[in-house]
This record gives structure tokens, C-alpha cells and sequence, in this order.
């Protein structure tokens, strides 16, 4: 008679065979919520991600941020140069300096509309949107070397965050950038690539603020004007401003 292997289990009816089972399935649970807790920290495709803040919370308030600058600058002439960008984590307000200063001036026009237009836009959608910050970053072209054209985008950055906090907008929500040469958005190997790299960018980004909402002065009813003067300390050689 041929006596079959039998394992102790099926030697005993009734006996607990599920465990290892069990302790698989339990496994298999964790791993899955594992991953799905690393796809819900993950930023959608394309869009950065922004420390404490939820994709769509971000996105919803570039989104109205978005809107109401365009409805602010829907007067703008067509032909102004004024953009406006989005970005996945920014909204960039884009500005020709030839607009705001004379050449290698550092002390913003008094008498550009379209200029004023823009400044004020930016200074009300700050005080509206109290979520948000700015970096004022000014650019020029390459003439004039990497020295000058830095101290002069510096000089004219800090101008224009000086006009920002003088129509209400709380010196702790602008950080001013001069960015000089670099960045260029064209060739600098001709007048009208020169021409595109000169320029003031005010970056407006979700503020990482504890009391944000307490970062805007009430709001200004004259329009925006310019700051008094700094020092502008010019060089002795034309920059490319």
C-alpha cells in the first residue's frame, strides 16, 4: 500500500491554513497605500511644487490672480509690450524698461500711461490677493558689461519695489532683483533682441506667510505715481538699459 506525503495541516480538518494568506494580503495593502500616499504629495505634470500648499489652492489663486490682471490691463494699447505669462507655480507681469526709465535712468517716467497702468495693476492685485507675494526682477542687454548692467537692473529693481510699497503694498511681500545680462529672453545679437531683454518682470508667487493675510496696507485711491528718487549713483559708461 502506497502511503501519500500528507502535510499536518491536511492531517488535522479544520486546522487555520490562511495565515500566510492573510499576512500576503496585508503586505500587498500596505505597499498599495504606500503609493497612493506618494501620487497624492506628487505635483500634477507640470505643475512645481510649492511647500504646504495643495496643487489646486495654488492653482486657483494664480487662476483669479490671472483674471483680474487681465481685466486690469485690457486697456492697455495693443502694441504696449506689456505680457502677461503663466507660469505652473508663478504668474510673471512683464514690462519693457523702455517704458519705465530713461535710457540708463534709474528713476521711473512720470508721464507713460501704459506704464502707470501696469505698476498700479500689480501694486492693487497685491493688496487684493493678500496669498500673494512679488519679486520685482529687472534685466538689460549686454552692452556695457556684466558689472554695470547689474548695478544699474539692481538700481531699478529696488525703484520699482520703492512705487509698490509707496501705493500700500507691505515691504515684506517684494523682494527686489536685479538680474543685469542674465536670463536674456533673445539673441543679443541685434537691436530688436535687445530690445526684448530689457525688461521688468514682477514675479507673483503664493506667499509662504504664517499671517499673509495681514500684509497689505489699505488701499491707495490716487493713482499710482513714482517713487521719489533714489540715488542713482550712474555710471560712467553707458549700461545696456
Amino acid at each position: 500500500m502506497s502511503h501519500a506525503a500528507t502535510s499536518p495541516a491536511a492531517a488535522r480538518p479544520g486546522a487555520r491554513v490562511h495565515r500566510p494568506l492573510a499576512a500576503g494580503v496585508a503586505a500587498a495593502a500596505a505597499v498599495l497605500a504606500a503609493m497612493v500616499c506618494v501620487l497624492l504629495a506628487t505635483p500634477a505634470a507640470g505643475q512645481a511644487a510649492v511647500v504646504g500648499i495643495a496643487p489646486r489652492v495654488l492653482n486657483r489663486e494664480l487662476n483669479r490672480a490671472q483674471m483680474q490682471l487681465r481685466r486690469r490691463l485690457a486697456r492697455l494699447p495693443l502694441l504696449s509690450g506689456i505680457e502677461l505669462v503663466r507660469q505652473p507655480d508663478s504668474l510673471i507681469l512683464r514690462v519693457p524698461t523702455r517704458l519705465l526709465f530713461a535710457p540708463d535712468g534709474t528713476t521711473l517716467r512720470s508721464g507713460d500711461a501704459s506704464a502707470a497702468l501696469a505698476l498700479t495693476a500689480a501694486a492693487q492685485l497685491l493688496k487684493r490677493r493678500p496669498r500673494l507675494s512679488a519679486q520685482v526682477d529687472v534685466y538689460t542687454d549686454n552692452i556695457g558689461g556684466e558689472s554695470l548692467n547689474r548695478a544699474l537692473s539692481e538700481q531699478r529693481a529696488e525703484e520699482v519695489a520703492a512705487a509698490l510699497r509707496a501705493a500700500g503694498v507691505a515691504a515684506r511681500r517684494l523682494q527686489a532683483h536685479g538680474g543685469g545680462l542674465q536670463d536674456a529672453l533673445a539673441s543679443n545679437d541685434t537691436a530688436q533682441g535687445r530690445m526684448e531683454n530689457r525688461r521688468l518682470e514682477i514675479v507673483f508667487e503664493y506667499a509662504q506667510l504664517g499671517d499673509a493675510s495681514k500684509g497689505s496696507a489699505p488701499a491707495a485711491s490716487a493713482p499710482l505715481e513714482a517713487a521719489p528718487p533714489l540715488s542713482p549713483g550712474r555710471a560712467t559708461a553707458p549700461a545696456g538699459g
